[in-house]
């Protein structure tokens, strides 16, 4: 039994990218901070990609995302 908890040892490649999706992750939660539109301004398309590339790493649909940032779902 391992003493601090089952999946608390990480072996090699798994860590790794384990580390290197959180950091992508974050990067991207970081950047879409940065590129939130204020307002009623229009998102841009640096805003659009982050998103699409967000919602593709965490599997979360673009209303979960917008909703972690605090902003309402925009209808096209």
């Amino acid at each position: 039994m391992n003493p601090v908890g089952d999946g608390a040892v990480k072996r090699g490649g798994e860590h790794s990218a384990g580390r290197a999706f959180l950091e992508r992750r974050n990067a991207l939660w970081s950047r879409l901070r940065a590129l939130t539109p204020v307002g009623d301004a229009v998102p841009g398309e640096d805003f659009k990609a982050a998103l699409t590339e967000l919602s593709i790493l965490t599997g979360w649909d673009r209303a979960r995302i917008l909703a972690g940032l605090g902003l309402p779902l925009r209808q096209p």
